[in-house]
């Protein structure tokens, strides 16, 4: 599972319990461990938790304890971290908070982190197990996102801008009309649009699909799909124009601008459009 902020997932673990000090086999214990991040995106940090769920076994198991080391190897600095001495049987949680190590002063700047936790199982009277490497989704953190404050996402996830023809009427109708002749961003199409911040292309783009000079009648104005903002953009991409009514308009351009600065959209971020 994974959105824009939240990503866990679950994998499965063996662990042998090998006696002292002979190695012997003594006993084998499985476990569920769930790994999850959450990217904070008003600030530079994030938090990798992981939990170890024991689900059967056999032998001398019962006195098995996690012990785990953090490391935060990409652009990141471990902050904190704690990994409670608890038994295996008790579902023990560990958590990790992290920072990238962006400046936040740095305006414009992008970086990529990634934390780990590197875990090994003990028990009275039995070897350490060999450590297990479990590592957190990449989490990426800017200061690069215009009108926002820093923050971080989960940048493996496009995420989706929706409409609905109930609340954006004549916007969203248009847009849905211009992604059933093919233009991109509906998410069933697999073919995103992709944010451009530069304002020499956003100007362009509308000024080729919406020219200053075409008339517009009282209380309509000019919308362009794929929107301005994006790579896509303009005539020369094929835009599609139309004259809708200025309130759906108006509505439809604060959501987007909300939608770029919620979800943290940088300059060549790929996104999708739903049409509902």
């Amino acid at each position: 599972m994974i959105d824009r902020f939240v990503g866990c997932n679950q994998t499965f673990l063996e662990i042998s319990v090998l006696q002292v000090p002979d190695g012997k086999l003594v006993g084998t214990a499985k476990a569920a461990v769930i790994n999850s991040v959450e990217a904070d995106p008003r600030g530079l940090t994030w938090t990798h938790r992981i939990k170890f769920v024991r689900l059967s076994g056999w032998g001398d198991i019962n006195g098995l304890i996690p012990q785990g080391t953090p490391a935060c190897p990409l652009e990141c600095t471990v902050t904190g971290s704690q990994l409670p001495n608890r038994l295996l049987l008790d579902q023990p949680e560990g958590n990790l908070g992290a920072t990238s190590s962006i400046d936040p002063r740095t305006k414009g700047a992008i970086a990529a982190g990634q934390s780990r936790w590197s875990v090994s199982f003990s028990q009275m009277g039995a070897f350490p197990s060999q450590p297990a490497d479990f590592t957190s989704e990449a989490v990426r953190c800017d200061t690069a996102t215009p009108n926002a404050r820093p923050g971080c996402v989960l940048s493996r996830y496009t995420p989706t801008l929706n409409y609905t023809t109930a609340h954006n009427g004549e916007l969203a109708t248009h847009i849905r009309d211009a992604q059933a002749s093919g233009r991109p961003g509906a998410p069933a199409s697999g073919k995103p649009l992709t944010r451009t911040t530069n304002r020499t292309r956003v100007e362009l783009n509308r000024t080729t699909s919406c020219p200053p000079l075409l008339p517009r009648p009282p209380g309509t104005q000019c919308d362009e799909y794929p929107f301005a903002s994006t790579q896509q953009g303009g005539l020369l991409n094929g835009a599609s124009s139309r004259l809708i009514d200025q309130d759906d308009n108006t509505t439809g351009g604060n959501e987007l601008a909300a939608f770029y600065r919620q979800n943290r959209v940088v300059d060549s971020d790929p996104f999708y459009v739903q049409i509902d």
